[in-house]
C-alpha cells in the first residue's frame, strides 16, 4: 500500500508540474487573446475571451484537482511537507515507480508471449483441422504486432 501511494505522489507531481505549465500557458495566451483580434469587431473579441476563459479555468481546475489528490495522499502516507520535484525522496521513489512501471510492462510482455508460445503449439498439433490452423495463424500475425 506505501510503495503503491509513493508511486502515486510522485506520478502526481510529475503530473502537477505539467498541469502548472498547462495552466501558466493558458494565462499567457489569455492575456494575449485580444491581441489578434481586430479593433471594434466585439463577437471575435468575446469569442476570444469566452475561449481563453474556458481554457484557464480548465487547466486551473485540473491543478485544483491534482493539488486536492496529492494532500490527500500526502497525508495517508503522513508526510508533514510536500515532497518537492528534485528533493531526494522525491527522486528516489520516483526511480522505484519507474522500475514498477517497466516491471509491469515486461510481465505483460511476458503473458503475451506466453500465449503466443501456447498458440503456437497448438497449431503444431495433431488433430487441429485445416481451418481451425488458419483462424490461430491470422490470429498470431495479427497479435504478433502488439508484441
Amino acid at each position: 500500500m506505501v510503495i503503491s501511494a509513493t508511486r502515486h505522489i510522485t506520478e502526481l507531481n510529475q503530473q502537477y508540474c505539467h498541469i502548472r505549465l498547462e495552466w501558466n500557458s493558458a494565462c499567457n495566451s489569455a492575456n494575449a487573446a485580444l491581441s489578434g483580434v481586430t479593433e471594434g469587431d466585439f463577437s471575435a473579441m468575446a469569442a476570444a475571451i469566452n475561449q481563453a476563459h474556458v481554457r484557464v479555468e480548465l487547466a486551473y481546475t485540473k491543478l485544483q484537482n491534482t493539488e486536492a489528490l496529492a494532500v490527500h495522499i500526502q497525508g495517508q502516507l503522513g508526510l508533514e511537507s510536500p515532497w518537492k520535484v528534485g528533493c531526494e525522496e522525491y527522486n528516489r521513489y520516483r526511480e522505484e515507480a519507474m522500475l514498477g512501471k517497466y516491471r509491469e510492462a515486461l510481465g505483460e510482455l511476458e503473458q503475451l508471449v506466453v500465449m503466443r508460445l501456447f498458440e503456437l503449439s497448438k497449431l503444431a498439433m495433431s488433430g487441429t483441422r485445416y481451418k481451425l490452423r488458419q483462424q490461430i495463424s491470422k490470429g498470431l500475425q495479427w497479435r504478433s504486432k502488439a508484441i
